[in-house]
């Protein structure tokens, strides 16, 4: 049965292939020992690479590559994504304390009464962390990197608890003193509510973006701008992604490290937009910081390029509810409706 749910979770997930590789290396060893087998594999070993090789020759058919676009684009030189990474994992301790799970994990699978699905699970947890501290973490609040991980790591440290007997006072007290990263300096530890809000005033104005250019935008429009979701679906007109991680033309760019902070967003195919001429561009995520347009570091260049200023022009948009939309209109195209 593990080769069956580890199959359903490669399909869901495909960073779950660093679980099934655990699980072969490691799930085999015990076998061994126990069997006298050198090379048994795992029963249903094959069903997650089945489900592995299905998705990556779909994604060949589809767009030509192993890999989603995404991974490439978004890598960095190796120092610099770990330097991200340890960043992240360093957040994360007063939220998820993947670190703290991480050396529970240690604990456990170098513990010489662990059982093997101990071991597996350990392991499988210390490689997912690994792997997202090389990869150089991720931007979002609230560690959703880490998430699909965290019950390994829980049960990593629920064994331990178990297995040395801690009592609830002294393991409610551990808890208390584990909270110390939370007084280090520049802690974004916000509550859920807030952070709920956040997302709430960004999904609604995307939303709403995105239901005024499907009301407005003449067929076959173009809009250029970053990556955001809602604005495409809400819309259902063609979105030009600058950061490259939808079309893939930033793909060999060279990152730029020091205007661009935010990871993942250190390339910008901005010759490729310009050369697409998308009839509407939008900037600053739609977003107005302190009642102004606030151009975001990895959209500079497109903004301060002569051929964007020459061919577009700015127009502010009513979108019945909240501050108006800046849009980037192309000089040869008649305005949208609602216009201030």
């Amino acid at each position: 049965m593990a080769g069956v749910w580890l199959g359903l979770a490669c399909l869901l997930r495909q960073e779950c292939a660093l679980l099934w590789l655990v699980w072969m290396v490691v799930a085999p060893r015990e076998e061994a020992e126990r069997r006298g087998l050198v090379r048994w594999l795992p029963k249903g070993a094959a069903i997650p690479f089945l489900a592995l090789v299905s998705w990556s020759a779909l994604r060949w058919f589809l767009f030509g590559r192993l890999l989603p676009i995404s991974y490439s684009v978004k890598a960095l030189p190796m120092a610099v994504d770990l330097t991200y990474g340890l960043d992240y994992l360093l957040g994360d301790l007063a939220l998820l304390g993947s670190g703290l799970l991480a050396l529970a994990a240690v604990l456990l699978v170098l513990g010489t009464s662990a059982r093997p699905v101990d071991r597996v699970i350990g392991w499988g947890f210390l490689v997912y962390a690994l792997y997202v501290v090389v990869v150089g973490g991720d931007f979002i609040a609230w560690s959703r990197f880490f998430v699909p991980a965290v019950p390994l790591g829980l049960w990593s440290a629920a064994v331990l608890v178990q297995r040395w007997q801690i009592k609830p006072l002294a393991l409610g007290l551990l808890c208390v003193v584990l909270q110390w990263p939370a007084a280090l300096p520049d802690q974004d530890l916000r509550s859920r509510g807030a952070r709920f809000l956040d997302h709430q005033v960004f999904e609604e104005r995307w939303s709403l973006i995105g239901r005024w250019a499907g009301e407005h935008a003449p067929e076959g429009t173009r809009l250029g701008t970053s990556p955001i979701g809602a604005i495409a679906w809400y819309s259902g007109i063609e979105v030009l992604d600058l950061l490259g991680l939808v079309h893939g033309h930033s793909l060999g760019l060279e990152p730029d490290l020091e205007r661009v902070k935010v990871k993942g967003h250190h390339r910008s195919a901005t010759n490729w937009m310009l050369e697409e001429r998308p009839h509407w561009i939008l900037l600053g995520n739609g977003m107005r910081v302190d009642g102004r347009l606030e151009i975001n570091p990895w959209e500079v260049d497109l903004y301060q390029s002569a051929k964007f200023q020459d061919d577009y022009r700015r127009i502010e948009i009513d979108l019945g509810q909240g501050p108006p939309l800046d849009l980037f209109v192309r000089r040869d195209l008649p305005d949208p409706g609602r216009v201030r």
